[in-house]
């Protein structure tokens, strides 16, 4: 397997934001603000010099900086523990958690509860693992059943898909492969948002970049996407 070149990364301030910088083998630039401390961060490409990457950021910085404030107003939710109690959500939906000590180690939803059967010395570590194995082999099979129906919209097909946690993207696209990676936190949404990733990651295989195209892709193949993003990211 080779070993992804995740580029090289500086740090550029100006109009008092702090910018992380990465340059690597891309076309253009891409700006993000990422949760959970509004951080930003640049992609350019390897050559770009910094007087144009502060010129992108000022001339970006009204943006920054009201997505800077809408996450700093995003309530935090809280650590799990994984303890009787907690809530946890499923397909937009919130269901207590339920911690019985059985022999066999399972997840299920039960009598509107999520009831976890964990070995009476199981680890908080051990009881997200069980967890999160829950959501995986239920978003795998969602996948399975509604990806078809997404490729057929948008005219494409991938080669592969994959789950991962992710801490900043809901899924991620490798166009030369054809494969797609979506976070497994999407198993706590409802579906339309899973339906939303799916088409914009396809439509990613068709034009790599946010561009103009892009989004008027997004608007031919999944009409009202901007309300489903909104519902997704709050």
């Amino acid at each position: 397997m080779k070993r992804k070149n995740r580029g090289t990364v500086s740090i550029l301030k100006t109009d008092g934001i702090s910018i992380t910088v990465v340059r690597k083998a891309v076309k253009n630039m891409y700006l993000r603000v990422l949760p959970p401390d509004g951080r930003v961060q640049i992609t350019a490409p390897k050559y770009t010099d910094e007087e144009r990457i502060l010129r992108f950021v000022s001339a970006k910085r009204d943006w920054i900086w009201k997505h800077q404030r809408l996450i700093a107003e995003r309530p935090q939710r809280p650590e799990r523990r994984y303890v009787t109690g907690e809530k946890l959500a499923l397909w937009g939906t919130e269901y207590l958690l339920e911690v019985r000590e059985a022999k066999r180690s399972d997840c299920v939803l039960q009598d509107r509860k999520v009831v976890l059967y964990v070995k009476p010395d199981a680890s908080e570590e051990k009881r997200r693992e069980l967890v999160e194995r829950w959501y995986r082999r239920l978003l795998s099979e969602r996948i399975e059943a509604i990806l078809p129906s997404c490729e057929k919209r948008v005219g494409v097909r991938v080669r592969e898909w994959r789950i991962r946690r992710m801490k900043t993207r809901w899924g991620t696209c490798n166009p030369s492969a054809s494969r797609i990676w979506l976070n497994l936190s999407l198993a706590e949404k409802p579906e339309e948002c899973l339906v939303y990733v799916l088409v914009h990651e396809l439509a990613h295989l068709l034009e790599p970049s946010h561009n103009k195209r892009f989004y008027a892709l997004m608007d031919r193949f999944y009409p009202g996407w901007k309300e489903v993003r909104k519902r997704l990211n709050s």
